[in-house]
């Protein structure tokens, strides 16, 4: 399996993950387990998509290939320093005081989830044009 192959698979995989951890959240908040699978979920997706950035690293280090800034090498560092970000904010809401900064921050996890969740699918479609696939 190349190197190619393996970066698509980790960041399809993230994307799905990050979407069904968004379903969880918005489809399954009367369920005692909602939020253990969300964060769960989260996480995951948030590793993989790092191991899937390792691959794409070393593809370009081996391969020799172009270091342009493509969309969807931008849209890609952007996403993942989302994602990131989404998980600190996402704890934060359980650790900052008083009940003006915990609504923030959860209305601030919400819009930058769906921002999220926009990103990442548009970030492989940049990638499939990037490679001539679309």
């Amino acid at each position: 399996m190349s190197l190619l192959s393996i970066h698509m698979l980790l960041m399809s995989l993230s994307c799905a993950t990050m979407i069904s951890a968004i379903v969880a959240a918005r489809f399954f908040k009367k369920k005692k387990w909602w939020l253990k699978v969300h964060r769960g979920l989260n996480t995951l997706a948030t590793g993989i998509a790092f191991a899937g950035l390792g691959f794409a690293i070393a593809m370009v280090q081996i391969g020799g290939g172009e270091r342009s800034l493509s969309p969807h090498r931008v849209g890609g560092v952007v996403a993942l320093l989302l994602m990131a970000g989404l998980l600190y904010i996402g704890s934060s809401i359980f650790t900052v005081k008083g009940k003006e900064a915990v609504t923030s921050r959860k209305r601030l996890h919400r819009i930058a989830g769906r921002v999220e969740a926009g990103l990442m699918p548009a970030v492989i479609i940049f990638g499939l044009m990037f490679i001539g696939l679309l």
